[in-house]
């Protein structure tokens, strides 16, 4: 700037570019949530696309980081259309973005019983496989490729059939946690296991909604493997924080009074804490009441998935 030019004048010059740019950040947010829905990815999940504080005050920053995002996406997307091709690309869909694999015969069919998107399915024993669908599953019928058994046993080394199917969209929680129904949220689950099987109880016994908080992705092969595939039948989601919107948190601690059916709020959510350490004293401070599972004595504690599955049907049965 010349010595001598109006600065106040030229700073007046530059407030339109910046409300324009402004504007770009925010229109490439909107690009990011509608191909993050194209990927089949819930853009809900981890509430990664809540805007970065500096977005406001650097708004050029903002729409170049989110043009960045956009592209990575971009590239998942068409990593997703080719990994449905070949068995080979199996063990990449477990680490991609917006795709699943599922292993073993009841999660496939359960995925696809429940509209799961199937873009590829292997077996190396097709009768064996049909044999299965006539006793279990004649509902269910999808393309599957015959291949050999060392080249499934490389990826699966003890399945029989794998898949990759695309990971379904769903509803935000906050639509969820708005509606009908037992929510359950588990609080920084460790086994992936244990997590997957809270999903198949969940999913059997109607439960709104699984909503888990802490390290854990409920999306992870071993929680789709724990839960024979009914990841597909109920909305899981992976939360940052506890959401309620409203309604009553529920906790289940062993310090809490008896759980009573007959006097439960039907629209709760209900907190599980980690079978070690139970519920953190932050989210039992949240609760708005605390019920205990009653045990003979002795017994300190239940399984994850058991505790879930006592309380929500002790609820359904209370109806």
């Amino acid at each position: 700037m010349a010595h001598g030019e109006d600065r106040p004048g030229a700073i007046d010059a530059l407030i339109p570019m910046l409300q324009r740019q402004r504007r770009s950040a925010r229109h490439c947010r909107e690009g990011v949530a509608r191909r993050l829905g194209a990927a089949g990815i819930a853009a809900v999940d981890d509430h990664r696309l809540e805007s970065p504080r500096s977005s406001d005050r650097f708004p050029e920053t903002s729409a170049r980081l989110f043009d960045w995002w956009t592209m990575g996406i971009d590239r998942h997307v068409q990593e997703s259309r080719r990994l449905g091709m070949e068995l080979a690309g199996v063990n990449r869909a477990r680490r991609t973005s917006g795709l699943v694999v599922l292993e073993g015969f009841h999660a496939v069919t359960h995925a696809v019983r429940f509209g799961a998107e199937i873009l590829g399915a292997w077996t190396a024993d097709p009768n064996a496989l049909e044999d299965l669908r006539q006793r279990l599953a004649t509902d269910v019928q999808f393309p599957v490729e015959v291949v050999d058994m060392a080249a499934l046993q490389a990826v699966v080394p003890r399945g029989q059939l794998v898949a990759v199917a695309r990971r379904p969209s769903q509803p935000h929680p906050d639509t969820i946690l708005a509606g009908p129904g037992p929510v359950v949220l588990l609080e920084d689950p460790r086994h992936l296991g244990n997590l997957g099987a809270v999903v198949r109880v969940a999913a059997a016994a109607s439960a709104a909604a699984v909503m888990t908080t802490g390290r854990q992705n409920p999306w992870h092969p071993d929680a789709l493997r724990g839960s024979c595939g009914l990841h597909f039948a109920v909305p899981v989601y992976h939360l940052h924080a506890v959401r309620t919107q409203g309604r009553q948190l529920v906790a289940l601690d062993p310090k809490g009074e008896p759980l009573t059916p007959a006097e439960f709020p039907r629209a709760a959510v209900l907190a599980f804490g980690a079978e070690r350490d139970g519920l953190s004293d932050q989210l039992l401070s949240q609760a708005q009441r605390r019920v205990a599972l009653p045990m003979a004595a002795g017994v300190s504690s239940l399984n994850l998935a058991t505790a879930v599955a006592a309380t929500l049907y002790a609820l359904r049965f209370a109806c």
